[in-house]
């Protein structure tokens, strides 16, 4: 047979060492190697011994991971999701974990939901999503969108309050349904923006342009949003906006440029059919089931 790369054979002999360690056996390990492992889970201890050099560091919370790669010119990711637990969508964010798709993809990411759940049991660690101790059950609203202002605004006060988007140049928010590929965003981003810009993205043709199962923004401008959403709350009719209709109306009274990529997202709810994946964009939706999600991922790749 043909002889493969030593990447290819690094990672080969990696995940063999991986499903052992799954098994308990973690003496192979040194000490720093099997703190790593124990703290952040095996996706994070093999990207770093496939890619030598690179390093982690991790929060507080047991939900979120920082992976700092070698690739540090790309810009860095804070990526978040909102999680049903009564629903498809903690079966989705479960198997986006243990596959390593999604907003785990990104440099750190935060799951929230109604209540403390988990998206994996271990071993080798135990990670639960934040709890946010409201309904996520919102009013209907116009054919555009749900009532659903509030709850979102509650994630984005525990974003601001964990404080890890601080590190990190890009803040991503992204539905549980979407399937999201974090480095082609990164290999888009540091094409088009230059860093340190006041940004967010519109990503629809149609309606009012931005729509909310892939919402991106700079650093920058979600430091914006945070100093002056009480201005836009006493300004703008909020409660009876959704989510994204009012993060767009804020952003663009606070003065955050706004930038038009249709390349970004390919929406069913924004007049495309996401189906099959093979577009190139950075995200796919919606898709309900684990099933269809993950046929996605491969027609993508």
């Amino acid at each position: 047979s043909s002889s493969s790369s030593p990447s290819t054979e690094r990672r080969t002999v990696m995940c063999r060492l991986l499903l052992r360690l799954r098994a308990g056996r973690t003496s192979q390990l040194g000490t720093s190697l099997r703190k790593i492992f124990f703290n952040h889970g095996p996706w994070i201890l093999l990207s770093m011994l496939t890619n030598p050099g690179s390093s982690t560091s991790s929060s507080s919370s047991s939900t979120s991971t920082t992976m700092l790669s070698t690739t540090s010119h790309l810009p860095s990711l804070f990526c978040f999701s909102i999680m049903r637990c009564n629903s498809y969508e903690l079966s989705l964010m479960r198997t986006q974990l243990a596959k390593g798709l999604g907003i785990f993809g990104c440099d750190a990411y935060s799951v929230f939901s109604e209540n403390t759940t988990w998206l994996t049991p271990g071993p080798p660690v135990r990670i639960d999503s934040i709890a946010l101790n409201i309904s996520l059950q919102a009013k209907a609203g116009t054919k555009e969108h749900i009532l659903n202002t509030q709850i979102f605004l509650k994630a984005w006060e525990q974003v601001k309050a964990g404080g890890l988007y601080i590190q990190h140049e890009w803040i991503v928010k992204v539905d549980p349904d979407a399937v999201f590929f974090p480095q082609r965003l990164r290999d888009h981003l540091v094409k088009i923006t230059p860093e340190g810009s006041s940004l967010y993205f519109l990503n629809c043709r149609l309606s009012f342009g931005l729509f909310g199962a892939l919402e991106i923004m700079s650093r920058v401008a979600l430091q914006s949003f945070y100093d002056g959403l009480e201005r836009c709350k006493q300004v703008l009719p909020w409660r009876s906006f959704g989510e994204d209709m009012f993060l767009r109306k804020c952003l663009d009274f606070l003065g955050v440029t706004p930038r038009s990529d249709f390349s970004l997202l390919s929406d069913g709810y924004c007049g495309e059919q996401p189906s099959p994946c093979i577009s190139g964009k950075v995200a796919f939706h919606p898709f309900k089931n684990v099933e269809t999600y993950l046929k996605c991922t491969h027609e993508a790749n």
